[in-house]
């Protein structure tokens, strides 16, 4: 008997149709079943149980019944019945939890192309309703304040995650057309020119080159992030009439340390193609009458001090006051 109440249980019957079998109470069946098959595996079982049981019951009350889509007039009744409505923090946590199981235990929520027309869906709706030029508008003829490091942190992990979990760049694979790169140029080059952009929050500076700027403040006057006509530099060094690059070894790829050939997926450019952008860089400041040096990573990191002052000593005949 007692196999038989086991058996009617895993096979999908309730506690109620369970304790039957043997005779006895509720309580006492949920207990027995748990000593059995131990409480996760009892846990499991009765979750399906009750899913399915719910399936059915659904199923058989939509027998012979269509449903076709839902009305507009109701999704819009929904969509202002959320509306000022928030998650609590805890909820939010919750929420967040849930998904990050599903995705680690099933894989992502959409498939690649699936996202992809998710995002078109939204693009064309956000457009259709004006959610671009409202949030424009908003915006308008305001400065961008800078990031505080913990939001920077929180923004780094996020996107550590994103791609630690399979996500996939909405960019990949894609290109402006050329009609968007001439309007992207031209709005840069206004920005410009209006000095949104000098020395702000939009420049990205990495660690080496701010102390390598540092440094050099401390001896002569300098000014970070130089510009001539579109390109910008690292460091002007007034005194001198000097222009320094800081070069990051990957990001640069240093021919010290990668061939001619090497090939970049990640950037999708090869060695000699990004050093000869780097060339013509170094031409056009000696073109405008500067003169021009370049410190890589791997001399800094061997030794700081020594590297800047070898680049100098070129400049300043030994004298760095």
């Amino acid at each position: 008997m007692f196999d038989k109440f086991i058996e009617v249980f895993t096979a999908g019957g309730t506690i109620d149709e369970s304790r039957r079998v043997l005779g006895i109470s509720r309580n006492l069946a949920i207990k027995k079943l748990k000593e059995h098959l131990g409480s996760e595996e009892y846990a499991r079982i009765a979750k399906n149980t009750s899913i399915s049981r719910r399936v059915e019951a659904a199923r058989k009350y939509k027998t012979g019944k269509k449903t076709g889509p839902m009305p507009e007039e109701t999704k819009q009744k929904i969509s202002k019945s959320h509306v000022g409505l928030k998650h609590t923090k805890e909820t939010r946590e919750k929420i967040s939890k849930s998904v990050i199981k599903r995705i680690e235990t099933h894989g992502p929520l959409r498939s690649a192309e699936s996202s992809k027309n998710a995002g078109a869906k939204a693009r064309e709706t956000k457009i259709k309703n004006g959610a671009y030029e409202r949030f424009s508008t908003r915006m308008k003829g305001r400065i961008r304040q800078p990031m505080s490091k913990e939001s920077k942190i929180k923004m780094s992990e996020s996107r550590k995650k994103f791609f630690e979990r399979g996500g996939i760049s909405w960019m990949k694979g894609k290109t402006h057309t050329q009609e968007v790169r001439e309007k992207l140029s031209n709005k840069t080059l206004e920005m410009w020119s209006s000095g949104k952009f000098k020395n702000s929050s939009f420049i990205f500076r990495s660690k080496l080159e701010i102390r390598v700027f540092d440094y050099l403040s401390s001896i002569y006057d300098c000014c970070h992030t130089f510009k001539i006509d579109t390109k910008l530099y690292d460091i002007y060094v007034k005194n001198l009439n000097l222009i320094i690059e800081v070069n990051g070894d990957y990001w640069h790829l240093n021919p010290l340390l990668y061939d001619s050939s090497f090939y970049d997926k990640s950037r999708e450019i090869y060695a000699t193609d990004l050093w000869e952008k780097d060339r013509c860089k170094a031409v056009k400041a000696i073109e405008h009458g500067y003169d021009f040096c370049t410190i890589w990573q791997k001399d800094l990191e061997k030794d700081f001090i020594g590297a800047i002052n070898e680049q100098l000593e070129k400049y300043t005949g030994g004298d760095r006051h």
